[in-house]
């Protein structure tokens, strides 16, 4: 178990559609930016699952970006190292802590753009900050996470779709 993020293209938004969907009638997007449709039939909804995954666009599955953030206790280490982060420089990651990591396996979240500006200026702290932390993996660790949190950032920002979990 663990804690993936991604941020869905807007191809289908833009028109940009390498093959017509099975049912064009039927399709939406749904709040994510995620390509559905509005129909119970199950063949119906593998032919849309198989568009979807391979034939809507040039990205897999309709995702402009998938990060897997990383595991339950790499998480916890990350959350931890952020707390302690917190506590010697008083500057408070609510966004980080509370939208990203506050579980190491949360699903169906979501940070929506107008959380984005205030999200960027955690993760820039976060890159100033660094220096203060000790051990080198920790640190490499951290830089790895801001720099997939700021990915992630860049693609919803572009795309207008929220960053999802």
């Amino acid at each position: 178990m663990g804690l993936d993020a991604r941020v869905y293209c807007d191809c289908i938004q833009r028109g940009h559609i390498k093959t017509p969907h099975p049912f064009p009638e039927l399709l939406f997007l749904d709040e994510d930016g995620c390509p559905n449709i509005r129909s119970d039939d199950l063949e119906r909804q593998v032919l849309h699952d198989t568009w979807q995954w391979k034939d809507a666009c040039t990205h897999q599955n309709c995702t402009a970006i998938h990060h897997r953030i990383g595991n339950i206790s790499h998480i916890s280490h990350i959350r931890r190292t952020i707390q302690e982060l917190q506590l010697l420089t008083r500057f408070e990651y609510t966004i980080v802590l509370q939208k990203i990591l506050f579980s190491g396996s949360h699903a169906g979240d979501r940070i929506t753009i107008d959380l984005l500006t205030a999200l960027e200026q955690e993760i820039q702290k976060l890159r100033t900050n660094t220096h203060l932390i000790h051990d080198s993996d920790t640190r490499k660790a951290l830089a790895y996470f801001t720099e997939q949190v700021q990915e992630l950032v860049r693609a919803s920002w572009d795309t207008g779709n929220p960053i999802i979990f």
